[in-house]
């Protein structure tokens, strides 16, 4: 029956005995959509960020932060899957707007935030940069294309691979160790 209303108007469907790949789909999606759910409710996904880096000087400008979720039971959840899924449901305004949602994390401790604000124009939250900013940047090779053809940041596993918010934080010090041990 949920195929032919997925199917539209105008459509029919002989009944099968056992349930169809449609079928299997539709539960796949829907224990995929409880489970987001769940993990919303118990705040269980975490935060990841790419660095955003600037092609002339090589340092960190900004970040992309990625959410990520590991279920009990479906295991490390690709964002390949649970991303697509929450568009179609709509499900993806909640985790935007939810408290401890996406929205509602700081980027990372404020005071490591706004001292690397001054001194290295870190970009927080919603800015509206006009910026190009290369993803998935792998290879100096491509790098080094990007910034010919006038790309101003980039980001990927060349420089570093999404980082859980320790790892961005230390990245972060020791950017602004070495911002601090530049002549005035």
């Amino acid at each position: 029956m949920h195929t032919v209303k997925d199917a539209g108007r105008a459509s029919f469907q002989f009944h099968r005995a056992g349930a169809s790949a449609a079928e299997l789909d539709r539960r796949a999606r829907l224990k995929l959509d409880r489970a987001m759910r769940q993990a919303l409710a118990n705040n269980r996904s975490r935060l990841h960020y790419q660095p955003q880096v600037d092609m002339q000087t090589g340092q960190v400008r900004g970040a992309e932060a990625l959410l990520r979720w590991h279920d009990a039971e479906l295991g490390e959840m690709s964002p390949g899957v649970f991303v697509p899924a929450t568009e179609q449901s709509g499900f993806i305004v909640a985790l935007d707007e939810a408290p401890g949602g996406a929205a509602g994390r700081p980027l990372v401790r404020p005071a490591v935030a706004v001292e690397l604000g001054r001194r290295l124009g870190v970009m927080q939250g919603g800015g509206h940069a006009v910026e190009i900013v290369a993803e998935g940047v792998e290879t100096e090779d491509q790098r080094r294309f990007l910034q010919q053809t006038g790309c101003e940041r980039y980001q990927g596993s060349l420089f570093a691979p999404a980082l859980a918010t320790a790892g961005f934080e230390a990245l972060l010090a020791q950017a602004l160790a070495r911002c601090n041990a530049l002549p005035s």
